[in-house]
């Protein structure tokens, strides 16, 4: 039940769904709302989202790891069930407000895992120490069904350990 409490200001209907599931026995299924069923034209530019943030607010799920240093990537498992290719948008903002945001093709009716290697936000001035907000969101712009999108596995990956290594220099010669 904790993994359905994103927050989506009622522009996105999430449930379990059974099938797509990368890991585990579920995926998040996230169908994400049209201009149209806010009674705008279709061609609207529309970007409903739902996030995790810290603290969390309401009833939605907090935002478990806030320190990121120690990451090399963001990842997550994404499929479409949509008939044409989605604008899958991926957005994280620091204690600070600083915000870093990327758009990401998801093609039609695929699966694909997105890879967010955290050396680009961090170069953009992002504090991968105090994450406070993980937004996930589809461009609706056009679509005359919800674009639905199952989203499984979302994880950090660590950075390797460096190799310890160490020099011994052997002298030769008459004892």
């Amino acid at each position: 039940p904790r993994d359905l409490r994103w927050e989506t200001g009622g522009y996105v209907e999430i449930s379990r769904a059974e099938d797509r599931a990368t890991q585990g026995r579920y995926s998040l299924q996230a169908a994400f709302l049209l201009p149209s069923d806010l009674g705008y034209a279709s061609g609207t530019l529309w970007l409903p989202a739902m996030k995790l943030t810290y603290p969390g607010r309401g009833p939605g799920a907090e935002l478990g790891i806030r320190d990121w240093t120690g990451f090399r990537t963001f990842r997550l498992d994404v499929s479409s069930s949509a008939t044409r290719a989605v604008a899958f948008h991926i957005g994280l903002v620091d204690i600070r407000g600083y915000t870093w945001n990327t758009v990401l093709p998801v093609a039609a009716d695929s699966a694909t895992t997105l890879v967010i290697p955290l050396a680009i936000p961090r170069e953009e001035r992002l504090d991968l120490s105090r994450i406070a907000t993980v937004s996930l969101g589809v461009e609706t712009a056009g679509f005359t069904v919800r674009p639905v999108v199952y989203i499984d596995n979302m994880r950090l990956e660590f950075i390797p350990p460096k190799a310890v290594t160490t020099t011994i220099t052997i002298e030769s010669g008459p004892p």
